[in-house]
């Protein structure tokens, strides 16, 4: 992160680009020029309960990788590095065990138990 002074100016986004993998956004404000560059990978963006692969669905697709997700996040991530771990957890418990296997079969149908 840069930081650096800026005549007054009301604070404006000068810019976002969004291309591929890279999102860069430039802030200034009174006496602020902030500049944020941060690696974007457009699958890690989807959070979903329910959503396993990450392709913004929760559907029968997902069953094999949350199987993975219950042996544990290392196994799930081999599988799936791009994607959320907890997006395992349906039950919103902040952890995926057992438990999330019943609301886990509620998601495709659109009744998965918590946002």
């Amino acid at each position: 992160m840069e930081v650096g002074r800026s005549p007054r100016r009301t604070p404006t986004l000068a810019r976002v680009l969004t291309g591929g993998a890279v999102t860069v956004t430039t802030l200034t404000g009174p006496g602020l020029a902030l500049r944020v560059s941060a690696v974007f990978l457009g699958a890690a963006a989807v959070s979903r309960r329910g959503d396993l692969k990450c392709d913004g669905a929760v559907t029968f697709a997902d069953v094999d990788p949350f199987v993975a997700a219950l042996s544990g996040e290392t196994a799930y991530l081999a599988q799936s590095p791009h994607c959320h771990w907890l997006n395992a957890d349906c039950n919103c418990d902040g952890a995926v065990t057992f438990a999330d296997i019943d609301p886990f079969v509620a998601c495709p149908s659109g009744h998965c138990p918590c946002p």
